[in-house]
């Protein structure tokens, strides 16, 4: 038997973009589900509907593992410029980060693009 592998090729890459499922993944895990920080309940609702995914691909030996996570217990962040009234600045917290007071000055850098100067 001889394969055309050009008309595989054209099927294969029509079908992964035609037939591709990734938008609903997206939809789902980042619209729906939203951010997934690790050991909360959002991480917890993906890797369950990731499996369910797998059970409807008939994937076996799947498995969602239960473990242990310590983290910092930071709920809220706050950030106050004396120097720039004009400057609003977002402050958020982050896992794994314990909280601190800081006093330092503050860099406009832009947004850290190479093209910027």
């Amino acid at each position: 038997m001889s394969i055309d592998w050009r008309t595989t090729d054209c099927w294969l890459m029509g079908e992964a973009y035609v037939g591709s499922c990734i938008a609903d993944h997206i939809n789902v895990l980042c619209d729906n589900i939203g951010v997934r920080w690790a050991g909360t309940e959002n991480e917890r609702a993906a890797a369950e509907y990731v499996a369910g995914q797998f059970d409807l691909l008939h994937l076996q030996n799947k498995s969602v593992e239960q473990f242990e996570l310590h983290t910092a217990d930071c709920h809220a962040g706050s950030l106050k410029v004396v120097t720039h009234d004009a400057w609003r600045l977002d402050a958020r917290p982050c896992l794994f980060c314990p909280s601190i007071d800081v006093e330092a000055p503050a860099v406009d850098v832009g947004y850290g693009m190479p093209h910027e100067p």
